[in-house]
């Protein structure tokens, strides 16, 4: 008889372990479900009406950048498309080396209709922190192909150096 109840008690714990078990994964199943049908509706409603379900004109936009290191500086690189040189701002301030600028919206048409509208208008702004031994003074920008390269020369201090043996 005390066999029967110990075996009894512990078929009853599996079981309801089980079901614990069955509803966690149910819940996991139920997420992943939600997560494709937000994903395919939100697919749906951009092809069917052209657009996303929200405000792209909400976000600001910022130029993509590489930044490099060499043996003697480092270089930043930012693809700015379709701007002048005039359009570009470049200025140090507390240790951060800011470029911003506007994009000027280029057709303003009344009379048609946009069907996308992708590309990026308005103003932005990119800050990289400034490694503390640069020469800041020596900073030189260029721009050329929509393309924006700066210059940041290292100081001597943090340069490699090659001790000769004695």
């Amino acid at each position: 008889m005390f066999l029967r109840k110990c075996w009894a008690f512990i078929i009853k714990d599996l079981y309801t372990d089980l079901s614990y078990r069955l509803a966690f994964f149910a819940q996991l199943i139920f997420i992943f479900f939600m997560v494709a049908a937000f994903y395919f509706f939100g697919r749906m409603f951009e092809e069917v009406f052209n657009m996303t379900p929200w405000a792209e004109e909400d976000f600001n936009w910022a130029p993509r950048a590489d930044i490099h290191e060499t043996v003697n500086e480092y270089l930043v690189q930012l693809d700015l498309p379709g701007l002048e040189k005039g359009d570009i701002k470049i200025k140090i301030e507390d240790g951060y080396l800011t470029v911003s600028g506007e994009r000027k919206n280029e057709v303003d048409v009344e009379d048609e209709k946009y069907h996308r509208v992708e590309r990026f208008h308005g103003e932005f702004s990119r800050s990289f922190r400034l490694h503390k031994n640069v020469e800041r003074t020596r900073i030189k920008a260029g721009f050329r192909n929509g393309v924006l390269e700066i210059t940041i020369p290292k100081a001597d201090e943090i340069k490699p150096k090659e001790i000769e043996i004695d």
